[in-house]
């Protein structure tokens, strides 16, 4: 089975971000999501590949995870 996985960062604030949130995304490759979310969490994701997009692309998002999956690439 691949690694995949689906991370909430919380209300905003890295020091409201879980601690298994935080361990998933410091273990992955490739960091994708909303440019705003991406913003918040820039370092901790500082030494990821990272894919952002604008609101109301969610599906472009969607598709790009296909993508690094297919790669065998740990995204988030």
């Amino acid at each position: 089975m691949r690694w995949k996985k689906v991370v909430g960062i919380g209300p905003g604030s890295i020091d409201d971000m879980t601690f298994r949130a935080y361990n998933v995304i410091k273990e992955c490759d490739v960091v994708v999501g909303y440019i705003t979310y991406i913003n918040l969490m820039k370092e901790i994701i500082n030494d990821k590949e990272i894919i952002s997009s604008g609101m109301r692309n969610e599906i472009s998002r969607c598709k790009e995870c296909l993508k690094i999956a297919l790669e065998g690439k740990k995204f988030v």
